[in-house]
């Protein structure tokens, strides 16, 4: 069953829907995952257009997610926590984990909000794809060392894949570290995934245009090939300096970028392999 109720003036508001279902609902039978059910979810809203009242609420059989805060619909901006939590759960026979748990305390600009969030995954597994834990922290603005950007730090541990070498980035911890500066005038964003076998950099402006450039280095190319059934040596370097379009509707034609050490224009890319 779903009801829903609103009223709005010009400098109010006032907005609330429910909505609950059992386990022969729509959910539990289209996702073919009994454990979706029951379902309940309540969303409240309520006062000043600039400063309005938010509680939501949603339950997924045991699975249990809140946001609440204040709006300012006017500005964009928003004062809000949110918990996720899920405890140990199967499914289906592919699709399972331990337990995820989310923690969010934002303030600011939808775009480019200050505070903090934790992301902690136990035990998650997709087929033959399985991590054994993630862990993910979130800096916004004034809030990290760089107060003027967004801030992303993960951690995956024993990262399992699939194929015929499972455990290729089992044996070291998969790390990301990821930043993006809204407010300055380039917007620019930074990627660093890294692991003994990759190593990848990338540094990009995107406006008024995606630029940047990025680094793929392969360290030992001989596991990474023996997990595609061949027998290689040596390592990888490669680079490429990259240009997006700029104008709206423009899907083909990459604008012109012109490298800080070059005289050239246009799409570069640079690869070194070294072979045993």
């Amino acid at each position: 069953t779903i009801k829903v109720a609103a009223q709005t003036d010009a400098h109010d508001l006032a907005l609330d829907l429910t909505a609950q279902e059992g386990a022969d609902g729509i959910v539990a039978s289209m996702s073919k995952m009994p454990e979706l059910a029951p379902v309940t979810l309540t969303f409240h809203m309520a006062g000043p257009t600039n400063a309005a009242a938010l509680d939501f609420k949603a339950g997924l059989g045991k699975i249990a997610s809140v946001i609440s805060g204040r709006l300012d619909l006017l500005a964009s901006t928003a004062d809000v926590t949110a918990k996720f939590d899920a405890p140990a759960m199967s499914l289906n026979d592919s699709i399972g984990w331990q337990s995820v748990a989310l923690d969010t305390d934002l303030k600011g600009a939808y775009t480019g909000p200050s505070g903090t969030g934790t992301l902690t995954v136990k035990g998650l597994a997709a087929g033959a794809t399985q991590i054994g834990s993630l862990d993910a922290n979130f800096e916004g603005m004034e809030t990290g060392d760089q107060n003027d950007q967004l801030h992303l730090r993960a951690l995956a541990s024993g990262v399992r894949i699939p194929g015929s070498s499972p455990t290729l980035l089992a044996e070291a911890p998969l790390q990301l570290d990821a930043t993006y500066a809204p407010n300055r005038s380039n917007q620019p964003a930074t990627l660093v995934l890294s692991h003994p076998l990759i190593q990848l950099n990338a540094q990009a402006d995107t406006k008024p245009g995606v630029k940047g450039k990025a680094t793929l280095v392969l360290p030992d190319l001989a596991p990474l090939a023996a997990a595609g059934g061949q027998k290689l040596g040596g390592h990888a370097d490669l680079a490429t300096d990259f240009a997006l379009p700029v104008t709206d509707g423009d899907t083909t034609t990459a604008a012109p970028y012109t490298h800080p050490r070059s005289h050239e224009t246009g799409r570069k890319i640079a690869c070194r392999i070294f072979l045993e």
